[in-house]
């Protein structure tokens, strides 16, 4: 019995282990179906285009304040719980300590006061001197034997001597009065105001806090946010063909990351003529990281609510147009001659109009001359 069930059981259950063998590898085998993108890759409705990474700020470009002396902060007068809040130029963002300056002030104000008093005792010097001397020289006239002249000389000498003295005492307090005007200006400068109209986009101090001169990083973050403006980094390698479509007119949007059903119109501001290595990154594995970028500046209406300085956006250029003026002060080279132009094979040339073209030798009747006289 046992050996009958042990040759039907182990066949079968060698033919179940070996279908079953088949159907793992078959399943294992299988591609799984993509899985769709968690958010929508941006797309652009221009025929031709060219793309960049843009990043938001603020009208006069982010203002990293920082601080003219170092010190402790005594207080912030825009503090974080107050981020976003609108300032004026001239209104107060903080104080740094300024009880060294002031106890400083008060020992240069007491200097003026005892070279004020030096002066006023080498003016009372001064008039003794003179009359001293007034009235030994009318005793040396009217008896020369009185007074001999080297007391008149001596007495003269006392006189110049209180002149010289007043004058450095006036020298003194000049240098007093320059010294106090200069605690004073450190003073004012303790006090750190808004250069200009804007909103506080960030705040990296506290009261008590030490800042130094250079700040390792900016204090507050200031911006005029009455318009918004994109700076897009444009790859080098797509600056050829961008570069005539940087001008008022040519439509470009932008696209908030997460979202791009959303596409906000910009105007054309300028391009900042210098390239430079890429520094805003976007974090995509794709990203080329050893490239240089030249930036062109968009300006956005401030009417969108969902931009905020600081935000990375993509960035589409149209460049399905006709490019009919370079953006440059000087004209645009044609790449083909106008119509009715004669080519440049039928086009009879001068000579001396064309820098490095040699006319062709005129054609001789005589054989040249052998020897150094002939053609080199």
């Amino acid at each position: 019995m046992t050996s009958k069930f042990t040759k039907l059981f182990l066949p079968l259950l060698a033919i179940v282990m070996l279908v079953f063998s088949v159907w793992h590898v078959m399943r294992a085998q299988q591609t799984a179906p993509k899985p769709p993108p968690p958010i929508e890759p941006p797309r652009t409705p221009f025929s031709q285009t060219v793309a960049g990474a843009g990043i938001v700020e603020a009208e006069t470009e982010n203002i990293a304040i920082g601080s003219a002396l170092p010190g402790v902060v005594l207080e912030v007068y825009v503090p974080v719980e107050k981020v976003g809040q609108r300032v004026k130029a001239g209104d107060k963002l903080f104080l740094v300590d300024t009880r060294a300056l002031e106890a400083l002030l008060k020992f240069q104000e007491a200097n003026l006061a005892s070279a004020n008093a030096q002066l006023e005792l080498n003016e009372a010097s001064l008039r003794l001197a003179k009359a001293t001397n007034e009235r030994f020289k009318t005793l040396f006239k009217g008896n020369s034997g009185a007074v001999s002249e080297l007391q008149l000389d001596q007495y003269q000498a006392q006189e110049d001597q209180a002149v010289a003295n007043i004058n450095l005492s006036r020298a003194a307090i000049q240098q007093a009065e320059a010294q106090i005007g200069q605690t004073k200006t450190d003073i004012g400068r303790c006090l750190v105001r808004a250069p200009v109209d804007g909103k506080v986009l960030q705040v990296n101090l506290r009261p008590g806090e030490y800042v130094g001169t250079p700040p390792s990083q900016a204090l507050l973050l200031l911006g005029s946010v009455h318009n918004l403006n994109v700076r897009v980094d444009i790859d080098e390698n797509d600056i050829p063909r961008a570069y005539p479509y940087f001008r008022p007119g040519v439509p470009a949007f932008a696209s908030p990351r997460g979202d791009p059903s959303k596409r906000f119109p910009m105007r054309f501001v300028r391009v900042e003529p210098y390239v430079i290595p890429k520094q805003s990154l976007t974090g995509d594995n794709t990203e080329r990281v050893d490239t240089r970028v030249l930036q062109v500046i968009y300006q956005v209406d401030r009417d969108e609510p969902g931009l905020f300085v600081g935000m990375q956006v993509d960035v589409f250029l149209d460049t399905s147009g006709d490019v009919d003026t370079a953006p440059t002060d000087s004209p645009a080279i044609p790449t083909t001659p106008p119509e009715g132009a004669a080519q440049p094979s039928q086009a009879k040339l001068a000579p001396s109009s064309v820098k490095g073209v040699v006319p062709p030798a005129k054609k001789r009747n005589h054989p040249l001359p052998q020897g150094n006289g002939g053609a080199r």
